[in-house]
């Protein structure tokens, strides 16, 4: 199937969608991220939308994943709407509200999960069947979903060491991840060097800046903290979505040689 320019955003957003819905639900219920009525409405909404996506990006396929993947967003919904709902309604983020919280971040977590095994199962993946491949996008997707919930804390804020501090640890993380992703392929293409630098650079080290140097001037204004957040959040995502890119073109480079092999 013919890749487009959307397939690659469709999947970024989704996996921002989902690692939001998990960092809301696990923070929301356990206290860490302040009830506020307007923070809510306008970060649900933003994981709502962008998950909903991962819909759009799956389209028809023959692996059961995509049933789970589809089963998993759908108890993410329910769950998660009612911890929203209880949220914006009531102000209110633990006992039975929080319980759905927990429930719809599991299964959000499930959802993203299921994605990166729709991918590492295809036959035709090459690269994609690497035991890294799920891994790389669960932390991946939480990287993104944390500079997104430390961009809307700041807008709002609600902002709070353990909400602002997060993007750093897991930040470095999907870049662990991902580094021995690479490190376990073969040989990659040669132009797949240079995105590979690309990739880290807006994915984890510029965004890693960033959100270091907000840690660590405390005292600059809270507009310009705000501007930082939402600068390393955008700089971020589209990291993660030439990461996307980066990764079905190895996925194809280190299948050809099998096809060909085959053909001939």
């Amino acid at each position: 199937m013919q890749r487009t320019p959307f397939d690659y955003l469709f999947s970024t957003a989704s996996g921002l969608g989902g690692g939001l819905l998990i960092l809301l639900g696990f923070m929301g219920a356990a206290g860490l991220i302040a009830a506020d009525r307007d923070f809510a409405v306008a970060a649900f909404g933003l994981a709502f939308a962008t998950a909903a996506l991962g819909l759009v990006r799956s389209g028809p396929g023959r692996s059961p994943w995509v049933i789970w993947e589809r089963v998993a967003i759908a108890v993410a919904y329910l769950a998660g709407g009612i911890f929203a709902f209880g949220w914006v309604t009531t102000q209110v983020t633990d006992g039975w509200i929080g319980w759905a919280g927990v429930i719809g971040a599991l299964g959000a977590l499930a959802g993203v999960a299921c994605a990166g095994m729709i991918y590492a199962g295809r036959s035709s993946a090459g690269s994609r069947t690497n035991r890294w491949t799920v891994a790389a996008f669960v932390t991946l997707a939480l990287a993104t979903g944390s500079l997104w919930l430390a961009a809307l804390a700041r807008l709002f804020d609600v902002a709070h060491p353990a909400i602002t501090h997060l993007p750093v640890a897991l930040i470095i993380a999907a870049w662990i991840v991902k580094t021995v992703y690479w490190q376990s392929l073969a040989d990659a293409p040669g132009q797949a060097i240079r995105l590979r630098h690309a990739v880290q650079a807006m994915a984890f080290a510029v965004p890693l800046v960033l959100t270091e140097l907000e840690m660590f001037w405390p005292d600059a204004p809270v507009s310009l903290h705000a501007a930082l957040a939402v600068l390393s959040a955008c700089i971020g995502t589209a990291g993660v979505a030439m990461e996307r890119y980066l990764f079905l073109a190895e996925a194809r480079a280190l299948a050809a040689p099998d096809t060909k092999s085959e053909e001939g």
